[in-house]
């Protein structure tokens, strides 16, 4: 009850504050792209919506919206979703490259692993969401298009399970394109260049026109758009410092768009649409590391080295004490001195030959057809969804767990040593990634995430005002195949000589063959000179690189078909209390194989009995429901109340690879096997209240507390010393909190806008991974009253002052002030997932400023963004990872520790010209 008092607290206290101090906010309202005249300047104008499939004022929809105009993300310097969180309260935007990004809503974030998205993505009516790949992250993300020639963005807190379906458990995002004309040409175009600080020049450019081709019937819109953002991030050579890769995270983006729009009668209407987009990253890399003034220096390692016959049952084997003179049988990896590290200004390490790459291609053709009925429309949306992501990274796996341990000074010590950390004594089982003596050791990883399919939805609803019943309802079917695969090639060969002085990989990676009672490896029958060892049950034999020196590949083809019937009802009890209830039924199957193989996985050839192959078909029937009260008191002012439930579906998790996981798993009394090969969905219900108020046609104020409860979340699993995760269902969270957007026009010329989004997302019961087959205690993998990884408040204000000069021509002089509060970017302590000395990340600011002259169909404008070069972090990397869960909470003992700190940040300063013309 407590929690609930506070909410309502601060939802009162916010409001008054922002009415009676703050006299409301700039009000993003231009329902088109041309200037409002002087005579409005004293008049909010709405926005006009289509949250609730009808055209409503988003001031009048029973729910939490944000709708921004494309006039206003122009003026406000929105150059891509990432920079949508500075003014929607309670959107979280993560994982932003090369066309795609993770979005997140009042705190129900996606989390890593094969899951499904927690918010909604449209553009128009059709859904990009994507689910995740399993095990590696890989090409995550949902496509997202570049913020041009856009009616408006909307943003839709909270579960909107009904209406838009599975993935919008947290919230829905929608970007509305302007539509083709049919009674009038117009022109939209844009040309903007810039210079960033520490970086090169940008440069991009847009152009939409249309109009009617046969006047009143036939209509068209064509838009073309190209962006080239000069990077800022410099990769060194981690041996010289040398700068390798100048400018490296520059990005190039394209999109075109074909529409048509036909009517060839009163009552019915069809909209063609083509809509392409292609973005490549040339490094995807964003983050900078901070100078390490000191050497690092990597001990002798010495090995009995076998004979060229025997194989190793573990790939890394235990290092000896060094002997004074080397017997023939022996090998000493030398040391090594690295250092010190005077990295200037935004650099990193480039320690490849060539650089990292990713692209996303995405396209997507959709047919609207809509009739008018007497008594109600009818809406038929057909699509075809087709994105592919290709990149290209380097592998850095095999050196890191062998080659010498680092404390943060900068000193490394053998496996297993003692080593004094801050006061403390830790255990330090973790590594660096230089190694002299084999430079390229990073092979490529070259993965792709493919996915195309047909989507189809249709519509009914009552005629536009219906009272006192209106209503929507209709069918939503789905067929979405999905590919993704990966390869990883590397020099094992060469890796194995160099660490170890052995003959070859085959020496280091085996596959285990399972032998019957009294069988040894000699019964298998094994080409003579085939590396083998008996063990308990079976015969470990050793395998190197498939061909071309692939060290391991995975391939998984799923098939997502959805069908789902929906309907939503609103009803006029009075002329001013409103009832809404609504339900979406669903059927959801996934169907997947998915192969994995290599030395790594532990087999060459896979088969369903060693799990290299693994086949499922899971299906669901989850059920959606939503109610609500609106209480409209007069025509501008209105409270409501909603309750309804979101939905995620469930996911397959890839086998894990023995090689790599085994020792981690075992460090937690599990083995390969018991991970599980699915997990199932998980869910949400929401509780919101809220409130829109104008206060004399100058002042908008939008309010609302919500709380979400979240049952049997998909949770990311960390295992030890691997880098691959599996997801599963454990706990419960809850997040509650507040969102408020205040509008308005203080005095005649001066406007401001402001957003604070207030949420406290924590996880509500201890969640633990797969019990373990020996009987010890499942391992926690999250702790209750762990706190999610977002900042948790968010303020954002806005202040424009417009002007006359030169004969009255119109001018403005606008600033931007975003603000979030310092947050734990990762779980708590007693999990493996902890890594203490970057946990806490800190609160972050950023200023934007723009000055410019408004000829109606002309606004030429110079900007600068992050005005003050804010360096705040927006994520950091680095320290102590992978501690030992259940025993640890202070971290002692860890598998991981890297003295390298790194920092991803805004974009550094960026000050440049832009020219928008409108007609």
């Amino acid at each position: 009850m407590a929690s609930k008092n506070h909410l309502a607290g601060l939802l009162v206290s916010s409001a008054l504050v922002t009415v009676l101090a703050a006299q409301g906010a700039y009000a993003q309202t231009a329902t088109n792209n041309k200037a409002a005249p002087a005579a409005d300047a004293t008049v909010l104008e709405d926005v006009v919506v289509t949250a609730t499939r009808q055209n409503e004022s988003v001031n009048k929809v029973a729910l939490s919206i944000s709708a921004v105009t494309q006039r206003a993300l122009d003026q406000q310097g929105v150059r891509n979703v990432s920079d949508l969180q500075r003014f929607v309260p309670a959107l979280t935007v993560t994982g932003v490259t090369a066309g795609v990004a993770t979005f997140s809503i009042r705190g129900i974030v996606a989390g890593g692993g094969a899951t499904a998205p927690t918010t909604g993505v449209y553009i128009d009516d059709v859904p990009l969401q994507k689910r995740s790949t399993a095990g590696v992250v890989q090409n995550n993300g949902t496509p997202s298009p570049p913020l041009f020639d856009l009616e408006r963005v909307e943003v839709l807190r909270g579960p909107q399970g009904t209406l838009f379906g599975g993935s919008s458990m947290g919230g829905t995002i929608r970007f509305i394109q302007r539509q083709p004309s049919l009674t009038k040409y117009e022109v939209n175009a844009r040309v903007e260049t810039s210079s960033t600080h520490y970086g090169g020049m940008s440069y991009d450019g847009g152009v939409a026109v249309g109009g009617p081709i046969v006047a009143d019937t036939l209509g068209f819109r064509f838009t073309a758009f190209n962006r080239k953002q000069a990077g800022y991030i410099d990769l060194v050579d981690p041996y010289t410092l040398a700068v390798k890769f100048k400018d490296a995270n520059s990005t190039k983006n394209s999109s075109y768009r074909l529409a048509l729009a036909y009517k060839p009668t009163e009552e019915f209407s069809a909209n063609l649409s083509l809509y392409t987009t292609e973005t490549r990253v040339a490094d995807g890399q964003d983050a900078y590391l901070n100078p390490l003034n000191r050497t690092l220096t990597t001990p002798s390692y010495c090995y009995n080295v076998p004979a060229a016959t025997t194989l190793f049952t573990s790939s890394a084997p235990a290092p000896i004490a060094c002997p004074a003179t080397l017997s023939a049988t022996q090998y000493k990896r030398p040391s090594q001195t690295y250092g010190p590290f005077n990295f200037g200004p935004y650099q990193n390490f480039g320690q490849n030959r060539e650089l990292s790459s990713t692209s996303t291609t995405f396209s997507t053709p959709s047919l609207t057809l809509d009739y008018e009925l007497p008594q109600m429309s009818v809406k038929s949306i057909t699509s075809y969804i087709q994105d592919q992501t290709n990149s290209l990274s380097f592998e850095a796996a095999q050196v890191t767990n062998v080659n010498g341990y680092t404390d943060r000074n900068g000193n490394f010590f053998s496996p297993g040593a003692t080593v004094p950390f801050t006061g403390t004594t830790a255990n330090v089982t973790g590594s660096g990634a230089l190694y002299s003596a084999f430079p390229y050791y990073a092979g490529p990883f070259r993965s792709q995430n493919n996915r195309f399919g047909l989507i189809q939805e249709l519509r009914f609803s009552s005629a536009p005002n219906s009272k006192p019943l209106s209503w929507v309802a209709g069918v939503y079917f789905s067929n979405i195949r999905g590919h993704t695969a990966y390869t990883l090639e590397e020099d094992i060969d060469t890796i194995a000589r160099t660490l170890f002085g052995v003959a070859d990989a085959t020496q280091r990676y085996n596959e285990r063959r399972p032998l019957a009672a009294g069988q040894t490896c000699a019964s298998l029958n094994l080409p003579a000179g085939t590396r083998t060892a008996n063990v308990s049950g079976a015969c470990l034999v050793g395998i190197g690189n498939l061909p071309g020196n692939i060290f391991t590949i995975r391939d998984q083809r799923v098939k997502d078909v959805e069908v789902a019937a929906f309907g939503e009802a609103n009803y006029w009890i009075t002329e001013k209390l409103k009832a809404t209830a609504g339900v979406r039924m669903s059927r959801v199957s996934f169907d997947y194989t998915q192969i994995n193989y290599g030395a790594v996985a532990g087999w060459l050839v896979p088969t369903v009995a060693n799990t290299g192959i693994t086949k499922g078909q899971p299906t669901e029937s989850p059920i959606t429901p939503k109610v609500g009260l609106q209480y409209q008191m007069t025509d501008t002012n209105m409270v409501y109340a909603n309750a309804s439930k979101g939905y995620r579906a469930g996911g397959v998790n890839v086998p894990l690879p023995e090689a790599i996981c085994g020792p981690g798993l075992a460090l937690i009394g599990l083995t390969t096997r018991d991970a599980p090969a699915e997990f199932g969905s998980d869910s949400v219900w929401s509780y919101e209240a809220g409130s829109k108020f104008r206060v004399g046609n100058r002042v908008q104020v939008n309010a609302s507390a919500f709380r979400i409860d979240w049952s049997d979340v998909q949770l990311s699993v960390s295992i030890p010393g691997c880098g691959p995760t599996f997801v599963q269902n454990a706990g419960t969270a809850r997040s509650e909190g507040v969102d408020l957007q205040a509008q308005g026009r203080i005095i005649d010329g001066l406007t401001a806008n402001l957003a604070f989004g207030y949420t406290n997302a924590r996880y509500t019961e201890t969640g633990t991974g797969p019990k373990p087959g020996n009987g010890s205690p499942a391992t926690a993998v999250v702790n209750k009253g762990d706190k999610f990884p977002i900042p948790e408040w968010t303020l954002s204000l806005g202040v424009q002052y417009d002007f006359t000069i030169f004969d009255d021509h119109k001018s403005y002089i606008r600033a931007d002030w975003q603000h979030a509060s310092k947050y734990f970017g990762g779980l708590g302590p007693g999990v493996n997932a902890y890594a203490p000395d970057i946990r806490v990340r800190p609160a972050t600011d950023q200023v934007n400023a723009r000055i410019g002259l408004d000829l109606d169909q002309v606004d030429l404008n110079v900007f600068a963004n992050n005005l003050l070069d804010s360096k705040d972090p927006l994520s950091l990397g680095g320290g102590r990872s992978g501690c030992t869960p259940n025993t640890d909470a202070a971290c002692t003992t860890f598998t991981t520790y890297s003295p390298f700190s790194s920092v991803t940040t805004f974009r550094p300063r960026t000050i440049g010209v832009q020219l928008n013309y409108r007609y």
